[in-house]
């Protein structure tokens, strides 16, 4: 009893991250958390990175939450992970701030929970708190190294600025920098043999490297977010070469990547809180007012679930790995029927291809290997990704069923790959048509 009297604070944390994430998923219009279980769910399967499924991130984040995968593929295992996660963070959150962390709470969910979507930038922004954990308490060097190792394995467009923090702070230290720089090797040298005996090294580079040219494409240009991002970076830049220059300012900084290239509110918001945990490591609350921000988190969660017609969101319960996703009715009946026409003509020796933004629902959903339309969107697929996606779909023999609502509604000008369903339409013939979606072979 005096256990859970001593850590109530860490129980009730984890119980409310379960169930937010949970709750919340029929929130998730971008379905980026979906497609990052979706990454872990497949490797849980023994599906390799890269080769059998396209993902543009270095893959420690989805190797990690595998783990929770392995004895059942169900999609709240994963939530049970994250929740893991999540608790773990505001514990050594707790050590550094205190119940300044109930104020970092309320920024993560305010105003539309939507910084906290489980997905690898957010796991970053966990292993930024474990950085300034690890350079407050535990100056051992081997394991920060080791730390930024990972993060380098977890988002690679963001780890390495956390290195490069780290190494232009202990620049004049080669003694504190060769032990970092040997215990960030020790990860990475592991990643490096993995890709080898996976014959997957030339795609990573590909996908994760090369590919940012087509994926930076995509990003939202000088949208509001972009000039929030200026300000906010240039303002933390002037105080922190005016007052502070410690390597926890280094490690906000660096916390700017979260918006590289995609200057939109999910990577804004990611950025602002780091940069509000970084205030509250300046600043005192008095903690009465601190608990008064976790009752002001709880209300938010409240507003939202109200708001966005939570009461009416349905169970996918047709998807056995997705019994308890909750999705809006709209989205029910479109994957309701996405689901009908797939397993229509569905074969175990052909499996048929969803050219659809949608296709993680019904391949994950169902406990079948995803493959390499998973993220079906622009930038995505390495340099000159569109072509190399027309050439499998040309080398390919399976059945391909397109979405023709999906393809009117995105349209020519968003992220959908419109060209690969184009070339299908042109090249492939129609077998049959159910309802918004189309069935195509390769001709004789």
């Amino acid at each position: 009893m005096k256990y859970i009297k001593k850590y109530r604070n860490y129980i009730f944390l984890f119980l409310f991250f379960f169930l937010v994430l949970s709750v919340f998923s029929f929130y998730n219009h971008s379905y980026d958390s979906f497609w990052n279980y979706s990454f872990s769910y497949a490797i849980a399967r023994g599906e390799v990175p890269y080769v059998d499924f396209n993902t543009v991130s270095t893959p420690f984040c989805a190797f990690f939450f595998s783990l929770f995968l392995i004895f059942s593929h169900h999609y709240l295992w994963y939530i049970f992970g994250w929740s893991l996660v999540l608790t773990f963070t505001f514990y050594l959150l707790f050590q550094v701030i205190q119940h300044r962390s109930f104020i970092v709470l309320f920024a993560l969910l305010f105003p539309f929970l939507h910084t906290i979507i489980p997905t690898y930038n957010l796991f970053c922004f966990c292993l930024y708190i474990l950085l300034l954990y690890l350079e407050k308490f535990h100056k051992n060097h081997y394991l920060i190294g080791f730390v930024l190792g990972i993060s380098v394995l977890t988002k690679q467009t963001i780890g390495v600025f956390f290195l490069l923090a780290s190494v232009i702070y202990y620049v004049k230290d080669f003694k504190i920098l060769g032990k970092r720089i040997m215990g960030f090797i020790i990860p990475c040298l592991l990643f490096f043999i993995y890709l080898l005996f996976t014959n997957s090294f030339l795609s990573f580079l590909d996908l994760c490297f090369f590919g940012l040219f087509d994926f930076s494409k995509n990003t939202t240009g000088f949208s509001i977010y972009f000039y929030l991002s200026i300000i906010l970076f240039l303002v933390l830049c002037f105080y922190v070469f005016k007052k502070d220059r410690s390597i926890y300012a280094y490690y906000t900084l660096a916390t700017f990547s979260f918006v590289i290239p995609l200057f939109d509110s999910y990577h804004f918001l990611l950025f602002f809180c780091s940069v509000f945990v970084y205030l509250m490591t300046k600043i005192d609350i008095k903690k009465k007012y601190c608990y008064l921000f976790l009752g002001l988190s709880i209300f938010i969660c409240f507003i939202n679930f109200y708001c966005y017609q939570g009461f009416s969101s349905k169970r996918l319960d047709f998807l056995p790995n997705l019994k308890y996703y909750l999705v809006q009715p709209e989205q029910y009946e479109i994957l309701l029927d996405m689901n009908r026409v797939f397993l229509k003509y569905y074969e175990k020796d052909n499996v048929p291809v969803l050219l659809s933004t949608k296709n993680s629902f019904i391949y994950a959903g169902n406990d079948l290997d995803v493959n390499y339309f998973l993220v079906f969107l622009h930038g995505n697929y390495g340099y000159n990704g569109v072509e190399k996606l027309i050439k499998r779909v040309e080398e390919s023999s399976n059945l391909y069923i397109i979405n023709q609502r999906e393809m009117d509604e995105i349209g020519r000008n968003g992220e959908f790959l419109y060209e690969v369903c184009e070339y299908v339409i042109d090249h492939f013939s129609l077998v049959a048509r159910e309802g918004d979606y189309l069935i195509y072979e390769t001709k004789d």
